[in-house]
């Protein structure tokens, strides 16, 4: 977790993304157990994001891994199946450059973060 300036920008940059899109959400669409089944897994995937660029202990390594991978299986599966989003090929590159990091912040953050998780004595 040398450099982290950047991870900062980014989660606050994607903090703007989610603020924006779930406005955005709110008003057009429909209120479905899965819409708020999304916020919730957008909302603890922000917060992973944050406990990685701040280094801030939150939850456990343990808890992060399993985030890691459910917040990728729930995009795949409710961005895909359960939504039936098909965006042109430019949108789904813009979409993915701009999740990616996402995902890398989470995995990171569970697996790679062990001096963040070491326990002080």
């Amino acid at each position: 977790m040398k450099s982290l300036m950047g991870w900062k920008i980014y989660s606050w940059f994607f903090l703007l993304v989610v603020v924006a899109g779930y406005t955005e959400a709110l008003i057009t669409e429909p209120k479905t157990i899965l819409f708020y089944l999304d916020l919730i897994v957008t909302v603890i995937g922000l917060a992973g994001i944050f406990a990685y660029a701040y280094k801030m202990k939150l939850m456990s390594a343990n808890f992060w891994k399993i985030c890691f991978v459910l917040n990728v299986m729930w995009d795949l599966i409710y961005n895909t199946i359960l939504q039936d989003i098909t965006l042109p090929l430019v949108e789904v590159l813009l979409v993915v450059t701009v999740c990616l990091p996402a995902y890398v912040a989470l995995y990171l953050l569970g697996f790679k973060s062990a001096d963040l998780w070491k326990t002080e004595k």
